[in-house]
């Protein structure tokens, strides 16, 4: 729907967030949350993650489509079933994405009410619940004690759990969808590896995807610093590294089958050129020595190689990236935490 507008589509997502921060940060001024020109990271944070969500989607949907063009060729199957699967890959459900999102949505806003309540100040007077979580509700997001500070909070949360919903969806669905491609409909050729590589990357994708929401909290201490907080990253990490990991299995599994099926086949023949070798020498018929020779040498050649031959279905530069994604965020996080604790 974007592609339809004129313009690069992440104008529009990256107007959508700083429109919102905006809305945010008026609101907190009329609120006196914080002083006019004055912003804040938390607010940052919650005004870009439905607009990110949604933009992650789209990129993501747009690499689905350019990756399984370039795994055609290792894919078992004929045109339709390349079709289908890419419509697999690049659509959600209907009724599922909203059975979810909803779920999430109910599940992550009592979530936020019970921290809420959990971290109202100390020693603060409620009289009654409502007061308590409406006292941590201000705490937990930094906001006025306002209603439509507590309004606009409140419909920016539920938006991006909403969306947080559809986006996990999105990378758990792809997960499976992936393992099943790899499983189901690929022919493996351990000589011809590039069109696997075409997959690993588009996880890779969406695992570095995942890992800028961390990078995101990881900026806000006084939010990773709950167990809310930590929580969260550390379901971030598990989902982005799973959405990596596994699918890539199973194919791992498949090469490391072939190239052990081939090297047994190379192995055989070795043996037999081997006892001819030895039959030619104790016969002393030396004619013809130097084709056997040629045709052992060559034996072992294509077995080094075929040795050598890598069997997890991504190259070294993907999974280099992939690493210092997932290892950065965590560096950050615990150096603030570390310096939170040393410098009180």
């Amino acid at each position: 729907m974007v592609d339809r507008l004129p313009g690069p589509a992440w104008a529009y997502f990256l107007t959508w967030g700083v429109a919102t921060y905006f809305l945010i940060s008026a609101v907190q001024w009329l609120a006196g949350t914080y002083p006019p020109g004055a912003f804040s990271r938390v607010h940052a944070f919650g005004a870009f993650l439905t607009p990110y969500a949604i933009a992650l989607i789209h990129y993501l949907d747009r690499s689905a489509a350019a990756a399984m063009k370039r795994f055609r060729p290792a894919l078992r199957g004929d045109d339709s079933l390349a079709a289908r699967l890419t419509y697999l890959l690049t659509t959600l459900p209907a009724q599922l994405a909203l059975a979810v999102s909803l779920i999430v949505m109910v599940g992550g806003t009592a979530i936020a009410g019970g921290a809420s309540y959990l971290l109202r100040p100390a020693g603060a007077s409620a009289t009654s619940v409502g007061d308590a979580l409406g006292q941590g509700f201000v705490a937990l997001f930094q906001i006025g004690p306002t209603p439509v500070s507590y309004a606009v909070t409140f419909a920016v949360l539920v938006l991006n759990w909403w969306v947080g919903g559809t986006l996990a969806l999105h990378t758990v669905r792809r997960l499976a969808l992936v393992a099943r491609i790899y499983k189901r409909h690929t022919t493996v050729d351990v000589l011809k590896q590039g069109p696997l590589y075409a997959l690993s990357r588009l996880t890779s994708q969406t695992t570095i995807g995942a890992v800028l929401l961390v990078y995101g909290l990881a900026s806000i201490p006084v939010y990773v610093s709950q167990p809310l907080g930590a929580l969260t990253v550390a379901a971030i990490i598990l989902l982005a590294v799973a959405s990596f990991a596994l699918p890539l299995v199973g194919v791992h599994n498949v090469l490391a089958g072939e190239k052990e099926r081939l090297l047994e086949g190379i192995a055989d023949r070795l043996h037999t050129a081997g006892d001819e070798l030895h039959r030619r020498i104790d016969a002393g018929k030396y004619q013809g020595m130097d084709e056997l020779n040629k045709a052992l040498a060559g034996l072992a050649i294509e077995r080094n190689m075929i040795a050598a031959m890598p069997t997890w279905p991504w190259q070294p530069e993907t999974l280099r990236t992939l690493l210092i994604a997932l290892l950065l965020p965590l560096a950050v996080w615990l150096t603030q935490y570390i310096l939170q604790k040393v410098l009180g």
